[in-house]
């Protein structure tokens, strides 16, 4: 009788991967990167280094020893290019890959991409490396709310402010440059 609800949890568990894989197939192939790949070097930085005077150079020869994969980015900007930098961990969390995104040839915004588990981790980093957050929102939009740091250079930090209802989903750390920021507008004032 073991025998028989072993075979059946076994195919149970095929038929539920490869429903999911159809269902969300990104991140299933992230997450089975992240699981099934061999452990590549980590990506330490302090995110106040990050600095728009980086080139995808300086990026190549700041993480020199681990994957990196860049190309034209698909928005509608002329001169966008993205990096993705494949790395294990960031400052000690395990992170499923970074991207690096430039606009004519300069650093504009990162996102340090951490699987599902790790929001509380994501969170307790950013609460000790910043302090209290500048900003949060309480309605999301696209269906994800933000908190949010303003940094003395004019950049901002950013963090999905709940952990993602799907697993299959991640959390994000987003640092957008001062002139991102001011295109963008980062942070507005709260209207009175």
């Amino acid at each position: 009788m073991n025998r028989r609800v072993a075979l059946f949890c076994g195919l149970a568990a095929v038929v539920a991967v490869a429903a999911l894989w159809r269902w969300q197939p990104d991140g299933m192939e992230e997450y089975a990167q992240f699981v099934f790949s061999r452990p590549r070097p980590p990506a330490d930085f302090a995110l106040d280094d990050l600095s728009e005077r980086w080139t995808e150079a300086d990026l190549r020869e700041r993480f020199a020893g681990l994957p990196i994969l860049c190309g034209p980015y698909r928005v509608n900007v002329a001169g966008s290019r993205g990096c993705r930098v494949e790395a294990h961990r960031y400052n000690g969390m395990p992170t499923l890959y970074l991207s690096f995104f430039f606009q004519d040839g300069r650093l504009d915004e990162v996102v340090v991409n951490m699987p599902w588990w790790q929001h509380r981790a994501a969170t307790r980093y950013l609460l000790q490396t910043f302090g209290t957050p500048t900003a949060a929102q309480d309605e999301a939009v696209a269906g994800i709310r933000l908190v949010g740091w303003s940094r003395p250079s004019g950049a901002g930090v950013f963090l999905n402010r709940d952990r993602p209802r799907n697993p299959l989903d991640w959390n994000a750390i987003h640092w957008r440059s001062a002139a991102s920021c001011a295109r963008a507008g980062c942070f507005t004032p709260l209207r009175r």
